[in-house]
Formats: structure tokens, sequence, C-alpha cells
């Protein structure tokens, strides 16, 4: 077993695979991030069949809404969405998201950003998919009585009626990264922030476990 059996963000160990991590959000229940890896402080320490990425992937997205207009969460990326519209040239349409293409084989050369279609960047000479989320807003530019977490306007709160009274489609009040913050059904409900939180043959896409081969 090595590296090419675990999922992306993964590395392979002689526990298993461990899910690589920059902080304690991208980490399951039950495991804390240590020295850039999900680990059970329990447990003995694992041994590495590689050393991890200097630079590791970052879980970007849990929920659609952290996406923005025709971009979906699927295994913490943001994805456009083929139902309507054609994926760039440099992706293809898989169960209704734009998925890298297979084997490089049409990935375009670059030197920049602006020689790249849109929802796409230069990266190592390649453009690559873009799939961060979107940022809806710096510190300063949101409403008064309201704060900017991980790139969205957020409203502290201390009850549900609270949060139902400012907006039904956001009405409950929970924890978010150490506040209290009113948050969406789907938030409350969340299964997975990955596809290895979710059973074979399932993915994880905003935040909820569903068949792969399903169309979005």
């Amino acid at each position: 077993m090595d590296d090419v059996d675990c999922a992306v963000g993964e590395l392979c160990s002689d526990l298993g695979c461990i899910r690589e991590c920059t902080d304690e959000q991208e980490c399951v229940i039950g495991t804390t991030c240590i020295d850039g890896l999900c680990l059970n402080p329990t447990e003995p320490e694992p041994q590495l069949v590689s050393e991890p990425d200097p630079d590791p992937p970052v879980t970007l997205c849990q929920f659609n809404f952290e996406c923005g207009q025709s971009r979906i969460c699927i295994d913490g990326q943001c994805l456009l969405t083929c139902i309507d519209e054609p994926c760039p040239e440099t992706q293809q349409c898989t169960n209704g998201a734009c998925r890298p293409c297979m084997d490089e084989t049409c990935l375009t050369n670059c030197n920049d950003d602006t020689q790249c279609a849109d929802h796409e960047y230069c990266s190592q000479f390649q453009c690559i998919p873009d799939t961060r989320p979107a940022t809806f807003c710096p510190e300063n530019e949101c409403q008064p009585g309201r704060v900017c977490r991980r790139g969205q306007c957020r409203t502290p709160c201390e009850t549900d009626d609270q949060c139902a009274r400012i907006d039904a489609t956001i009405r409950f009040c929970a924890p978010v990264e150490g506040e209290n913050l009113c948050v969406r059904s789907s938030e409350v409900l969340a299964e997975c922030q990955l596809n290895i939180d979710c059973g074979l043959g399932d993915e994880c896409v905003d935040g909820s476990c569903v068949d792969a081969s399903a169309s979005r």
C-alpha cells in the first residue's frame, strides 16, 4: 500500500490512510490536527510511507453556499456545474459537475492567470480548475452587527429564534469556529466534509453523502 491507494489529501501509513490538515476544522471527531496530520492522540504515532507535502492541500469548502453561483461543493472542492453550460476545455462533465480531464491530456499551458479560462488559474505553467470558495466579504464590508467568517457575512446569535427572525433560511444558532453564529440547516445536519467521510460509492456534496453516480 502507498499514497496512490489513499484519497486526495491523505497519506499512507502503517495505520492506514491519514488525512492531511492545516487546522482542527479539517479533522473528523476524535482526531486533532498535529504537525499537519489528523491524528488520534490516544493512538501510537503512525509511520508514514512518505513525507507530508510541505504545502498540504486544504479543505476549501463544505457547503454549496461557500462556492458562489454555478458551482457546487464536492469532496471539499468548488466545482462548476455543467447541467446548463458546457465545461471549459480543460475539464470534462461527469455526473453534472466539471472535473479535471483524465491523465492531464487536456490541460492548457500558461504563464499567468490571464491565459486561462474563467474559473481556472495558472499553476506550475498549466491552467487548472479554480476550486477555491468565493470570498463574499472582507472584514469591513459586512453590515453593522455582522462579522466576516470564511468569506461569508455571518450574524452572531444566542438563540434559534433570534436567527429565524432575521432570515428563515438561516434559522439555527450554532457554534462555528468558537463563536455562536446563525447557520443553515445543512450546516447543522452535515454528514461529511470530504468523500472519505462517506460510504463506498458515495461522495460528499454540500455537506451530505450522496450517490457518486447521480447527476447534480
